[in-house]
């Protein structure tokens, strides 16, 4: 989804959402920020992926597998 952003790309299947059922964008940038930590990435959780390199989207792509936990 390149309009989104990265958090929301990375998250899109599980956004963390508060009582009031709004996003909690606070909690998804804090961990997409963990998620970019441990790759050691130089973008942001609010960057658009459009607006990425296409390295920079595919490494978002991978982060989504990451996240899932998956091989």
């Amino acid at each position: 989804m390149p309009y989104l952003s990265v958090a929301e790309n990375i998250f899109m299947d599980e956004l963390p959402i508060k009582k009031s059922r709004l996003i909690d964008f606070k909690l998804l940038y804090k961990r997409t920020q963990d998620i970019l930590d441990v790759f050691n990435l130089p973008i942001r959780p609010k960057d658009r992926v459009k607006d990425l390199s296409i390295a920079y989207q595919q490494m978002v792509e991978i982060m989504k597998a990451y996240r899932r936990n998956s091989e």
